[in-house]
């Protein structure tokens, strides 16, 4: 994992410009979470709603936290939901959607690889941003 978060590949993004390097960037990493999660069944967007299902936040609050476009989260919703990790029910005119029990034990399954990632992370970028 850690050759996928390797210094060399954000050097080699800095000859490009400054919004394609993110860019780049942010597809490497999305690829080395979702590696990553493999194991666990669900991909980093769905890690992230069932985080957020978690947290009690609202669908707009969702959408602002994880900075997809609708059709991806209600796709992922459906797929959490197929897989009995999420549940669906209707409130009046509008949908709540709320974590299953398989649902609170996979994300805790999970939440020690994103952890762990979330510090292979912050050391990459300290590496990086210490030869400048």
């Amino acid at each position: 994992m850690r050759d996928l978060l390797h210094i060399d590949f954000i050097k080699e993004c800095d000859a490009d410009h400054e919004v394609l390097r993110y860019q780049k960037t942010a597809r490497k990493l999305t690829a080395v979470t979702n590696n990553e999660l493999k194991g666990t069944g669900i991909t980093s967007v769905q890690f992230f709603l069932l985080e957020c299902l978690e947290d009690g936040i609202s669908h707009k609050e969702i959408l602002e936290r994880i900075g997809a476009e609708r059709t991806t989260i209600l796709r992922n919703f459906n797929l959490l939901i197929n897989l009995g990790l999420v549940e669906k029910n209707k409130c009046g005119n509008k949908v709540k959607y709320q974590l299953s029990t398989k649902g609170k034990n996979k994300l805790r399954g999970a939440i020690p690889i994103m952890e762990k990632l979330h510090r292979d992370v912050v050391r990459s970028e300290n590496e990086y941003m210490g030869e400048f």
